[in-house]
Formats: structure tokens, sequence, C-alpha cells
């Protein structure tokens, strides 16, 4: 009796690892499938743009609003800049320091500017033919440094 559970047990854990086997034969084609898929339909080419401003003024995060073909820029001096069919233009800027990070919303066809001035943490936005925003007000006295 003592062989036949052995038997039993055996049996079941080749089940187990066939199961499991497969799983991972069905993972690894699915994902060499994305992959295939993936590159094939890249249709993204590096192009220099130039730069969105003259002088030190450097670009510290981007955004891609990809239904209107906009890449924005923040940039360290707290200003915003748009680049669309081949041209810089400035959106004017939330505040005069430094643009930490910079999100575009396709919902609500919003950029959203993350800084961090007067000591605090401030998020502003920014609707194409309006002006920015504070959103938020002061979040807090965090320092982050």
């Amino acid at each position: 009796m003592a062989q036949r559970k052995g038997k039993c047990i055996n049996k079941a854990a080749k089940r187990t690892a066939a199961g499991a086997r497969m799983g991972l034969s069905v993972i690894i084609i699915l994902s060499f499938v994305l992959f295939v898929s993936t590159v094939a339909n890249a249709a993204y080419v590096w192009t220099t743009t130039g730069s969105p401003s003259s002088g030190s003024n450097p670009v510290t995060c981007l955004a891609l609003d990809e239904t209107h073909n906009i890449l924005y820029a923040g940039a360290d001096t707290g200003q915003v800049y748009r680049y669309q069919s081949g041209v810089w233009s400035s959106t004017g800027g939330p505040a005069q320091t430094r643009i930490n990070d910079i999100e575009y919303d396709p919902v609500s066809n919003t950029v959203v500017a993350a800084l961090y001035a007067n000591s605090s943490f401030q998020v502003w936005t920014f609707q194409e033919g309006g002006t920015w925003t504070l959103t938020n007000g002061a979040v807090g006295n965090d320092n982050p440094t």
C-alpha cells in the first residue's frame, strides 16, 4: 500500500511539473510575440530638435502629448517650452525655479508641472491658450534636501 501511495504521489508530481512547464512555455511564447510585435511596430526615430531656449537653460524633464504631437520641456529656470511642427515656443512658466517633473494628461488636455519653491512642493497646470495655475497652494514645508 505504501508503494501505491508513492506511485500516486509521483504521478501527481509529474502532472504538476508538466503543467508548470506548459505554463512557463506559454508565458515565454507570449512574451516573445509581444516583443516581436512591439519591435515591428516601433516607428520612432531620434531627431535633433535643437534647444528650446538660448543661453544656459538646461532642460530638466520632458512630457509628450501624442495626440497633438507636442513635446513639452521643463527647464531649470521654471519655464516650460513646447515643441510642435519643428518649432520651439514658450508657454511661460509657473515659477522662477526648477521644474522637477512634468506630465501631460490626455484626458483633460492639461500639462502638469511639479516643483519645489518657497519651502513647499507645488503643482501647477496649464492648458493651451491659458495660463499656468497653482492647483494645490503650498503642500507642505518638507525640505527634500
